[in-house]
């Protein structure tokens, strides 16, 4: 039986315990799904509007040698934000106490729709909220090359899908994963299909899909890509015994020493990533990518992305147990300091699939909740509202799936 499975397993078992450990009807449990069937009622009756925010950047890229790193932007005092508990660059973040918010599609408003990208099922919710139907299902899609690139997994693991305009497959081929640059202009993946002697490579192309300003590095069989620190440097992980975490120039690569894992790297000069993995959790650290330095570390999360500006970053349950989460938090990613948490009630059947930024402040998160699957919205100020209509579905099947974010 593999971990997945496991994971599987135990987190039904807990569930059916759940269920069958108290006889008595629970009367709140009742009372929230007849809100839910009357919030129901009144949203679908309306029109879906999503947005998306998914537009290749026509812009031809230098590749150079150095990192070409932003330093991180200041405080904004026109931003208000909520109490935060403060952190020393040697210890655990701390949760807040009394600042937590519900983690639940329960009551929630209903607000606009996402203003990125979205996959439903076999169909690309587009920038004119109409709905684009590709040759097939995928788990994440960025434009390429006047069509997509998107992301599947079969019996044989990742593969890499060239689509059309119209969503028409082109062309599939094994490779692990893509991030893309800030601006949206350049993609990297990781493929041995476009080398000569079928050697494992990092590839970073312009979006545009021009062949002749393609960078390629060689890389690990198991390396798969973390996220953009310049237009040509891009930080990857590898799997295995001992993972370990490079970034990878046209000089090559360089091992981020301390890092187990990497999660994120942002253009503002910084990589996030595991320092530490156990069967009880894990620890994380975020570390300067001009020297390797450790800003802070924590044992309390396990990190996700960087905000677009670099300012924040998110993060989620240190120990990742069964089949999502039950956190959504945001940190400052200078300090570890949390600005925002949302969590789970213990007797809640509600997890997390995925999230993402929508822009420097706002989250998007797959939910489900009892039945059903929607995508939220979460801000650094403890905001929590629908941004699309929830639909049935299995708690191990989520049916939504974000597009790569710049």
């Amino acid at each position: 039986m593999s971990g997945f499975d496991k994971d599987l397993l135990v987190r039904e078992l807990d569930v059916r315990s759940q269920e069958v450990g108290d006889s008595s009807i629970d009367l709140a449990a009742v009372k929230r799904r007849a809100r839910r069937m009357q919030r129901r009622r009144a949203l679908v009756g309306g029109t879906v509007a999503a947005v998306v925010a998914a537009v290749t950047v026509p812009v031809v890229m230098t590749l150079g040698l150095g990192l070409g790193i932003v330093e991180g932007p200041t405080d904004d005092p026109t931003v208000a934000a909520p109490p935060r508990t403060t952190l020393s660059t040697t210890s655990t973040t701390e949760r807040p106490s009394d600042d937590t918010v519900r983690l639940s599609l329960d009551g929630l408003d209903r607000g606009a729709a996402p203003r990125i990208g979205y996959l439903d099922g076999s169909e690309l919710i587009t920038p004119d909220a109409r709905g684009l139907t590709l040759d097939g299902r995928f788990s994440w899609i960025t434009p390429y090359a006047q069509g997509w690139l998107a992301g599947s997994y079969d019996e044989n693991g990742p593969r890499l899908n060239f689509l059309d305009a119209h969503g028409n497959l082109l062309r599939g081929q094994p490779g692990a994963g893509a991030v893309v640059n800030a601006s949206g202009s350049q993609v990297a993946y990781v493929t041995a299909a476009e080398s000569t002697n079928r050697t494992t490579q990092l590839v970073v192309a312009p979006t545009l899909g021009s062949e002749a300003g393609k960078l390629r590095v060689p890389v690990p069989a198991d390396a798969t890509p973390v996220g953009f620190l310049s237009d040509s440097a891009v930080v990857y992980g590898t799997d295995g015994e001992r993972p370990e975490v490079f970034v990878a120039t046209v000089a090559g690569s360089e091992r981020v020493p301390g890092l187990l894992g990497a999660s994120d790297a942002t253009e503002h000069g910084l990589i996030a990533g595991a320092t530490d993995r156990s069967d009880n959790g894990s620890c994380s650290a975020v570390v300067r990518a001009d020297g390797f330095a450790q800003l802070w570390s924590t044992c309390d999360f396990s990190f996700e992305q960087f905000s677009p500006d670099g300012r924040y970053i998110l993060a989620t349950d240190a120990h990742r147990d069964g089949i999502g989460f039950g956190t959504l938090a945001i940190l400052d990613a200078k300090t570890g300091a949390v600005v925002a948490h949302y969590q789970k009630q213990d007797r809640d059947m509600v997890h997390i699939n995925a999230m993402t930024w929508e822009d420097d402040r706002h989250v998007l998160a797959t939910v489900y909740d009892e039945g059903e699957w929607a995508v939220v919205r979460t801000d650094t100020r403890g905001s929590i509202e629908l941004a699309t209509v929830p639909v049935p579905g299995p708690d191990a099947e989520c049916p939504l799936f974000f597009s790569l974010r710049p």
